[in-house]
């Protein structure tokens, strides 16, 4: 998986944890136990993701998504092409 498909996909999982989180203020304490686990496995997924994805594919040094810009074309540390 690509660099830039990884961000895409981290950025649809945070909206989707934001909306289940929404949801479970709309419906209250009946399905808690639901959402409470659905948000805990979409997170997981996101830092799994942004663990085993996140890196130079030339020094295989990790990138933070916090503080790696999404038009970055270079890695920061060894100066390699980013695809």
């Amino acid at each position: 998986m690509s660099l830039k498909k990884a961000r895409k996909i981290i950025n649809i999982l945070f909206f989707t944890v934001m909306a289940v989180a929404f949801s479970g203020l709309i419906l209250g304490d009946r399905f808690l136990p639901l959402i409470l686990i659905t948000v805990v496995a979409l997170l997981f997924t996101m830092i799994y993701i942004s663990a085993t994805y996140f890196k130079c594919p030339h020094c295989n040094s990790g990138f933070t998504p916090r503080y790696f810009p999404a038009d970055a074309t270079h890695c920061p540390y060894c100066g390699g092409k980013l695809e």
